[in-house]
């Protein structure tokens, strides 16, 4: 299953909405000590893509996916827009998730 994953993300790139943006988003979903299995996993992987754009790799919890599916956005653009607005105070979390996925990850600096 994730050599299949892996093909697709090393096909296909994901414009944000920023000029010439090539970012994938890929979020691990799950319980804490699960996601860091797989996030040890996938990471190599990820990093060893051939690929122009980079592969921004994040995860989260259930109430994380949860808040996103109440929202209507993805699990990752939640996950760095909560980043995101804890360095950056008084934005409205609306304003924040129309912001292209790169400003988001840039901006939240190690990550969420």
């Amino acid at each position: 299953v994730l050599g299949e994953v892996f093909a697709r993300i090393s096909r296909f790139e994901y414009a944000d909405g920023s000029p010439g943006g090539t970012e994938t988003l890929v979020t691990i979903v799950g319980e804490d000590a699960g996601r860091a299995r797989v996030e040890l996993l996938v990471k190599p992987a990820i990093e060893s893509l051939d690929r122009e754009g980079p592969v921004i790799l994040g995860s989260c919890g259930f109430a994380v996916r949860e808040r996103a599916r109440d929202i209507g956005v993805s699990s990752g653009r939640l996950l760095w827009a909560d980043a995101f607005s804890e360095r950056n105070q008084g934005i409205p979390l609306a304003d924040i998730l129309e912001m292209p996925i790169g400003e988001l990850v840039d901006a939240a600096g190690g990550g969420p």
